[in-house]
């Protein structure tokens, strides 16, 4: 029975080594977990030198960041996959780098002008100071962002790897390093700030060794072309993500409108420690995924349905596992790993478990969408989004609740969409194929 059961599984294993899809997941899963682990295993270092207070700050810089990186190609970085030939591609990834210089110089007029207005608003006098670094931080997050469009277009997964460890080590680094000599909060930033830079000098090379004409030249012609060829992302894809970004942040936002630094902290951290998990395998696969179901194009539904149920089975086990551990014993473990002052921390981590793991179901199959070239659609998921939580901290203000009650009812609401989303993706995807089936 036993040897049995092992040989099937030897057979398994072995028809994933030879499967594309598999071993380009395992490449990325592995950068990806590396740098997860780097992260994971800095954290616990890095709340023992900066306070919850100090996440505070670091919350709302990073949400204001996250708002603000889908604007920063206007989401033509999602076109250069999908791209017909090497030289449109070429023209779509110049096209976004020209776009990331306009507004990361537009950023830092705004920033001149505005950031005493930002950090009043957020109750945050100590964040004004640190502003500045919001262009150049959405500079190199936006170069990023390009290149590994290219990559991805390329399938150079072994790059894209070893990029997110750079990044996560330079991150790391920082944010300790600074801690150590007392520079706080400015060291957590800055931490962010390696992340968005670390990376693209590597993709760069890679562009360069290999496509040394890509950046040679500027056709204005060509450039226009190719941005009106692609104009639906802009149109649609990148107010579509500008609102998935705000979706995501919107919570910190608003939990910094209601409530003081230290349970913006215990928020944040809380947050950003349940999706590092999920997002281990989620962000590999969704890349991998969206490479795959770009070769398909939208005239292949049915492919592409039965590789995505294939996928959300698999992430939907996992997502189960991470999130039980964390209901179960979330205030334990953070207490543990990083430091007492942390247990509520693991508090909000409980609420906000079920949520993150149905998001982390429903990232991959989101870029059906994408391929299906139905941009409209994702723009409407995300206003729905942006209601149901706006709904959820205006119910929590009304009826006083507090911090960590807030949490609960957003989380609550957050999973009944990604559930309702998954649906509706399916049902589409299902549609699609038996249409085109009778139509054949």
């Amino acid at each position: 029975m036993t040897g049995g059961f092992m040989s099937a599984a030897r057979s398994r294993l072995a028809r994933m080594r030879a499967n594309g899809f598999y071993k380009s997941v395992a490449w990325v899963a592995g950068g990806t977990a590396v740098a997860q682990a780097v992260t994971i295993l800095s954290t616990p270092v890095v709340t023992r030198l900066y306070t919850p207070a100090d996440y505070g700050v670091f919350a709302v810089f990073t949400a204001i960041l996250g708002v603000l990186q889908p604007l920063a190609t206007l989401t033509y970085a999602m076109a250069i996959p999908l791209a017909e030939d090497r030289r449109q591609a070429q023209n779509v990834l110049k096209l976004c780098l020209a776009i990331v210089a306009g507004i990361s110089l537009l950023l830092g007029v705004a920033v001149i002008f505005s950031g005493g207005f930002l950090a009043a608003w957020f109750e945050m006098p100590a964040a004004e100071a640190y502003l500045w670094l919001l262009p150049i931080c959405l500079l190199g997050a936006g170069c990023y962002e390009s290149l590994s469009g290219w990559a991805l277009r390329e399938k150079h997964f072994r790059i894209m790897s070893s990029t997110q460890i750079s990044q996560s080590v330079s991150s790391a680094g920082a944010k300790i390093g600074l801690g150590f000599l007392g520079i706080q909060p400015l060291g957590l930033l800055l931490g962010l700030l390696a992340s968005s830079v670390a990376g693209s000098f590597s993709l760069l090379r890679k562009l360069v060794q290999t496509e040394p004409e890509a950046l040679q030249s500027f056709s204005r012609r060509e450039l226009w072309a190719a941005a009106v060829r692609f104009k639906a992302f802009p149109q649609y894809r990148s107010w579509s993500r500008l609102l998935l970004g705000l979706n995501v942040r919107l919570p910190v936002f608003l939990m910094a409108a209601l409530f003081d630094p230290v349970s913006v902290g215990y928020f944040g951290l809380a947050s950003t420690m349940v999706d590092l998990p999920m997002s281990l395998i989620g962000n590999s696969v969704s890349k991998v995924f969206y490479a795959e179901i770009a070769r398909f194009g939208k005239e292949r539904p049915d492919k592409i349905l039965r590789l995505s149920m294939s996928i959300m089975k698999k992430m939907s086990a996992l997502g189960i596992l991470a999130a039980s551990a964390l209901v179960i014993a979330g205030p334990w473990m953070f207490s543990l790993v990083f430091g007492p002052e942390w247990n509520e921390a693991g508090i909000f981590a409980r609420w906000l478990a079920i949520a993150i793991m149905l998001r982390f179901v429903s990232s991959p199959v989101m870029h059906c969408l994408d391929v299906l070239e139905m941009q409209g659609l994702q723009l409407l998921i995300n206003i729905v989004r942006v209601v149901i939580v706006s709904c959820a901290f205006g119910l929590a203000w009304m009826w006083g609740l507090a911090p960590v009650e807030t949490a609960g009812l957003y989380a609550s609401g957050l999973a009944l969409f990604y559930a309702l989303v998954i649906g509706a993706i399916v049902w589409l995807l299902r549609s699609r194929a038996a249409r085109m089936a009778g139509d054949g």
